[in-house]
């Protein structure tokens, strides 16, 4: 046998011996391993795996919690999408309103527009109330516009606020709160209920309110008296 056979048989030995070491190391850790379980406190393994599944239940917690806030975003963004849907819903009613006051014509526009904001339609349309200093002439229900801006005029504020409490929240009297919160002034307001309600019911529905304040002066019920009469009503 030549040095170069023997030496390549005393590097494959060293190879073997190598390997063997490691498997003696990897058994020894093993042994180390079942020793250390043998002598570990019952209570530490159950305390350990306690913790192990309090931190599963932790990450299902928050992985609930995500859905949760998904969810929340799904559920406001539909009461969003409602409250669109309650607009426009007030905009076509106010549009039929205004139709039944209007020439075909200018109703037809309205729809059209059914889109652009309310007041932007109520520049475009005539006017029915007028400045208290214009005089009436004719027919009282042909002038009740102007009249029931006198009326809103004679009311307090503490009056007014418990009338469009009544606008918004009695059944009977009801206008959309997104049409009484668009008004700036008793102007826009008497404009308002006229378009809503139309001019005979809304000398009725006017004259229960004042009722209801009470605002029972004989200023008032001079007011109303000419169109009451006209209509067939009284006070």
């Amino acid at each position: 046998m030549d040095k170069i056979e023997i030496r390549k048989l005393l590097d494959s030995k060293d190879e073997e011996i190598r390997r063997l070491e490691t498997v003696v190391e990897e058994k020894e850790r093993e042994i180390e391993r079942l020793q250390s379980v043998r002598t570990q406190d019952p209570d530490q393994i159950v305390h350990r795996r306690v913790a192990e599944l309090e931190e599963k239940l932790d990450l299902k917690n928050r992985e609930l919690m995500e859905k949760d806030t998904k969810i929340e975003t799904l559920e406001k963004k539909v009461k969003e999408r409602d409250t669109e849907n309650e607009e426009l819903t007030n905009r076509i009613q106010i549009l039929r309103g205004i139709a039944r006051h209007q020439r075909p014509h200018e109703a037809h526009a309205g729809y059209r527009k059914l889109g652009q904001d309310v007041t932007t339609m109520n520049s475009r349309r005539d006017t029915e109330i007028q400045l208290h200093d214009i005089p009436s002439n004719g027919s009282a229900l042909r002038n009740w516009s102007q009249t029931l801006f006198k009326i809103l005029n004679e009311l307090s504020d503490d009056d007014l606020k418990r009338m469009k409490y009544d606008l918004k929240h009695n059944e009977e009297y009801r206008i959309p709160v997104s049409l009484i919160e668009r008004t700036e002034n008793r102007a826009d307001l008497a404009d308002s209920m006229l378009k809503w309600w139309g001019k005979r019911q809304s000398v009725l529905n006017i004259r229960d309110l004042m009722k209801k304040i009470p605002h029972n002066d004989d200023v008032m019920i001079n007011l109303f008296t000419p169109v009451l009469e006209e209509i067939g009503e009284t006070w």
